[in-house]
């Protein structure tokens, strides 16, 4: 939430090869202006297949958002079969 009319949400969502059990997960981003009452069109923020052979697994976002345009996200990016994981961080910009 940012003030009282700002709300945005992140989560995974299955973006291909989803009834395997080596699916690519994507991060997926939409904001509110309207305390919640509707969102805008979701956006892909981190991409399962333009991860590879290397992270092609996102989860667990955490958003904080700094101000009217800068938004942080950190997930977790996982490896297909080794079970590797790394924290990333993203920074985008804009309103919605």
């Amino acid at each position: 939430l940012r003030g009282t009319s700002q709300a945005a949400a992140a989560w995974s969502a299955c973006h291909a090869d989803c009834s395997s059990a080596t699916p690519k997960i994507d991060l997926v981003w939409s904001e509110s202006t309207d305390g919640g009452a509707s969102f805008g069109h979701a956006q892909v923020i981190v991409d399962g297949t333009a991860g590879g052979a290397t992270y092609p697994q996102n989860w667990y976002p955490s958003i904080v958002w700094a101000s009217a345009t800068t938004r942080y996200i950190t997930y977790t990016a996982e490896t297909l079969g080794d079970g590797v994981y790394t924290v990333q961080l993203r920074t985008g910009s804009g309103t919605p």
